[in-house]
């Protein structure tokens, strides 16, 4: 079958050597039978504990320590403490509001000592009380977002 196209030059379908559906591509196989096929050995299979052990963390070659961006860092700290239950300061719970966790000095290292759970109310105010903020939002009140 050939189709045209004003966008398009003329083309002929395909079909999937594994599935026989059609494709529009220069490919021999389609998205998903391409991923799952002889083309990925590891498909179907996954790491031991001793493989997971060897590249994580500190151990994996793309690991940078402190030098980490703030959202790497705080995805460290989530993998490592869980998400935080209930706000350390006025006790709501996860249920009632969102809860995260927030650095006291905001040096954002690799200590999980360095982290605690606080609402987004509570954080906050810590963070304009310590000097780490010096704004407060503004609501818009046509749209309600803040500004």
């Amino acid at each position: 079958m050939i189709i045209t196209n004003k966008n398009m030059s003329t083309q002929k379908n395909k079909i999937c050597l594994n599935c026989g559906k059609e494709i529009w591509s220069s490919s021999i196989r389609c998205k998903s039978c391409a991923k799952k096929s002889i083309l990925n050995p590891f498909y179907g299979k996954k790491h031991s504990a001793e493989s997971i052990k060897k590249i994580s963390d500190k151990n994996h070659h793309n690991w940078k320590g402190n030098k980490a961006k703030y959202k790497a860092i705080h995805n460290w700290v989530n993998s490592h403490k869980g998400k935080p239950q209930v706000c350390q300061l006025c006790g709501k719970t996860n249920k009632e509001t969102r809860i995260e966790w927030a650095n006291k000095d905001h040096k954002y290292r690799r200590n999980l000592d360095d982290y605690f759970s606080l609402c987004c109310s509570c954080h906050l105010k810590y963070d304009l009380a310590n000097g780490f903020k010096t704004y407060y939002p503004i609501k818009d009140p046509i749209t309600g977002k803040f500004i």
